[in-house]
């Protein structure tokens, strides 16, 4: 069957889980094809979630978990602590790590990933992150710059074009690293700046808010454990922490989870 998996929507993540349970031993290749791509710590979430999985099925020793991504590290922005720290969490669980891998396609009949540069990748089962573009709505204003996304004041979020602000993933921001990633946190503090700073321009005051690139976020490493990510990506060079895995940190994610499942739904 011509196709791939993903848990990056609820229709991939549903697919997936049918096809977990009946899949008992082989490799499995998880493969970021393109960059960047949308919420880089959720995809190694679902890799440490994948090896928990087939231990609590005790069918760990028949799977092989592969990585393989055009990152050079997991998570190269958040620096090279965060980066050692996951690297550590996949080789001690028994799943490799390729980096610098770019994908040129997939040949789904002889179940081989076909990269750039080296010899094909073979698989039993291929679980990819989604390709992410600017959405052509966006890409239609001419607010895109040269690597294709919006470029904007980092601080107050506004475009080249006046009393226009962009937020979150269609934006291009830079940070020693490279980019900020296109990740919910910082959608999430952007978008407070801009609503306050408009704000403040309807009611003919000062608007003084920034966005200062702080971001904090849980990473779920499996068996009831996970990480919290935390620091800023404005600094030079950028300080962000990885601390845990601990079973309180895994507790924390499920609550704030719940916290924002009760206050949208």
């Amino acid at each position: 069957l011509d196709r791939s998996w993903t848990f990056y929507h609820g229709d991939g993540a549903e697919g997936m889980r049918e096809e977990l349970e009946s899949f008992a031993s082989g490799r499995i290749v998880c493969t970021v094809p393109s960059l960047p791509f949308k919420c880089p710590t959720a995809f190694y979430e679902g890799v440490l979630l994948l090896d928990a999985y087939f231990r609590k099925r005790k069918l760990r020793d028949g799977v092989e978990i592969a990585v393989y991504t055009p990152e050079p590290a997991p998570l190269p922005e958040a620096g090279a602590q965060v980066s050692e720290r996951i690297l550590e969490l996949l080789h001690s669980r028994g799943i490799t790590f390729t980096g610098g891998a770019e994908v040129k396609s997939v040949n789904h009949e002889k179940k081989l990933l076909n990269l750039r540069e080296g010899e094909p990748v073979p698989f039993d089962m291929l679980v990819a992150t989604p390709a992410h573009n600017l959405p052509y709505v966006l890409e239609s204003t001419g607010l895109a710059g040269e690597d294709g996304w919006i470029a904007v004041d980092r601080e107050t979020l506004s475009t080249s074009a006046p009393g226009v602000y962009a937020i979150g993933d269609c934006t291009s921001v830079t940070i020693a690293t490279g980019k900020l990633p296109k990740a919910a946190v910082f959608a999430h503090g952007e978008a407070e700046v801009v609503a306050r700073n408009i704000r403040a321009e309807v009611q003919g005051t000062e608007p003084i808010w920034a966005f200062g690139g702080q971001g904090a976020y849980f990473l779920d490493t499996g068996d009831g454990k996970g990480a919290y990510i935390v620091g800023n990506y404005f600094r030079d060079p950028v300080q962000v922490e990885f601390r845990g895995p601990s079973r309180v940190y895994r507790w924390a994610k499920a609550g704030v989870e719940r916290i924002w499942l009760w206050r949208w739904f």
